[in-house]
């Protein structure tokens, strides 16, 4: 697998455990941080307290948004190419079309079951 730590930005607690679980039952050896802070996620990203092959982004997040933290992710050199997916409850396609845009490698509807989330977390680890 090309991806060895991944940075989880998500505020749900819920949301955090069943991602981390299907995500260790893809790849034991993956380091998977959980952030529940866009603005905190950025600044431990750009001081180098955390580092991310691929970053997983809930576009809803209390304070800076998802959008937010991925134009402000762009417009930073040393981490403007760190692949993100975002990450919706719900479809949005104005968001949809917004996060790729500003360079989101892909949008993905957060998935109400387990083994869908498994099977999509899968393709997209490849």
């Amino acid at each position: 697998m090309p991806y060895q730590h991944i940075l989880l930005i998500e505020d749900d607690e819920a949301d955090q455990r069943i991602f981390s679980t299907v995500l260790h039952s893809i790849s034991p050896g993956l380091s998977c941080i959980i952030l529940d802070d866009a603005q905190q996620a950025l600044y431990k990203l750009e001081t180098g307290e955390v580092s991310a092959d691929l970053i997983f982004l809930d576009l809803r997040l209390p304070g800076m948004s998802g959008l937010e933290f991925l134009k402000e992710l762009r417009g930073k050199k040393a981490l403007s190419q760190t692949p993100v997916i975002a990450l919706s409850g719900v479809p949005d396609e104005d968001d949809a079309r917004e996060t790729k845009e500003l360079g989101a490698r892909d949008y993905i509807i957060k998935p109400g079951r387990y083994s869908e989330l498994r099977t999509i977390l899968a393709q997209l680890l490849v």
